[in-house]
């Protein structure tokens, strides 16, 4: 941790950057750690802690007009509130539109601008909220018409309206429902575009990796290919990713709640049991929200 810390001082003092004006970008460091979910440990702990400070007695214009309109105003900020009130608001403007108004936002320097900009960041995220919902609502209405999705080993639906900037996160919502590797596909200019989600001990870039062939270029959660001439669904990705190469490659990988079923020694069709946060436990910087497993009979009031 100590050797991180000086790599940085010795980064400003080489390139002639006060070490004060680094201190800064401290809330925009931690804003960056919490938004993308990475842990919280080591090098990572102290510049959220010291960040957090920051965002709370001094923050910038940019921050301080997200803040507001978060309705966060004269609370404590915590790495919660960044990870589902500040974060998706900053990146609901690359997803909408471009992240140029998010940019320009950070480093506003007058508070007009800010509010303003703050508004209108605030309204990409109401819409990105509402396509969302649409679309997951869409996607499931296709995959309950697949026959025997219990046996499928992944899912990829496509439909060539459903915006690009949120397929990301419906991909995300359809891997929790039905934990399996989910691939959302839709249609951006001539290109066939997609967002891919996996689940715990599947390789979901070796899977896809395997099926470049039908791709143009694919990297991190993301795969793009040619589109169709006739206009038609996908089919060659659908069967290529469903059939061949998942069929083959699936690990096998387990539900949680089954894990817990058997650890509490129930029977799949037993009990329900469902992982819940704890609402009212404050989050320390470096420490995740704790969370309770609740695990009950069928018949049994749920306290």
């Amino acid at each position: 941790m100590r050797s991180g810390i000086q790599v940085h001082a010795a980064f400003a003092k080489s390139n002639n950057f006060p070490f004060s004006d680094l201190e800064k970008l401290l809330e925009l460091t931690a804003v960056s750690i919490a938004s993308d979910i990475v842990p919280i440990t080591g090098e990572n702990r102290i510049l959220a802690y010291y960040g957090l400070k920051q965002l709370n007695s001094n923050p910038s214009l940019g921050l301080k007009g997200i803040i507001d309109i978060c309705g966060l105003t004269g609370k404590e900020i915590t790495i919660s509130d960044i990870v589902f009130k500040i974060g998706p608001r900053i990146n609901a403007s690359g997803r909408m539109m471009n992240g140029k108004e998010a940019v320009e936002l950070l480093l506003s320097k007058d508070s007009a601008s800010a509010r303003e900009k703050s508004e209108s960041i605030n309204q990409y995220n109401e819409e990105r909220r509402e396509l969302d919902k649409k679309i997951t609502d869409e996607a499931n209405a296709v995959i309950d018409e697949v026959e025997n999705m219990d046996d499928r080993k992944a899912i990829v639906v496509y439909n060539p309206g459903w915006h690009k900037g949120v397929i990301g996160i419906v991909a995300s919502r359809l891997t929790e429902k039905y934990y399996r590797p989910a691939v959302v596909l839709t249609k951006s200019s001539e290109l066939i575009t997609g967002s891919a989600r996996s689940v715990t001990g599947f390789d979901i870039y070796k899977a896809i990796e395997s099926c470049r062939d039908l791709l143009e270029n694919f990297g991190g959660r993301y795969l793009r290919r040619r589109a169709f001439p006739s206009g038609g669904e996908p089919r060659g990705i659908h069967r290529a990713f469903l059939e061949d190469r998942i069929r083959g490659d699936h690990t096998g990988a387990d539900d949680p709640a089954d894990r817990y079923r058997r650890y509490l020694g129930f029977e799949r069709d037993q009990p329900e049991v469902r992982e819940r946060p704890k609402e009212d436990e404050s989050v320390r910087a470096g420490q995740p929200k704790a969370r309770i497993l609740f695990a009950w009979r069928k018949g049994l009031r749920h306290q």
